[in-house]
């Protein structure tokens, strides 16, 4: 499961923009990611490397880097939260 953003009700203010921001960012890092890895895709131990090491470097857990990837791959097209027609429960 991603867990990139909790599914909640959007605040007013200045909080949407910065979640759209950080959902785009991921959705960015999946992709190129993904571009990356296809390159290799035969080697399938030079993705978990590549993920491992970039995940050290970046100072954060392995998991939010295929939680990135994964998005990206659910979503190939990133499309605007005005296109996302949704109600919170």
């Amino acid at each position: 499961m991603l867990s990139l953003l909790p599914l909640r009700p959007a605040k007013r203010g200045r909080s949407r923009p910065l979640e759209q921001e950080q959902i785009r960012t991921g959705w960015e890092i999946g992709k190129l990611l993904h571009q990356h890895l296809l390159k290799d895709k035969d080697r399938a131990e030079h993705g978990e490397r590549v993920i491992g090491q970039l995940a050290d470097d970046l100072g954060m857990h392995e998991r939010r880097l295929y939680e990135m990837l994964t998005f990206h791959q659910a979503f190939p097209i990133l499309r605007t939260c005005a296109e996302f027609n949704f109600t919170p429960a």
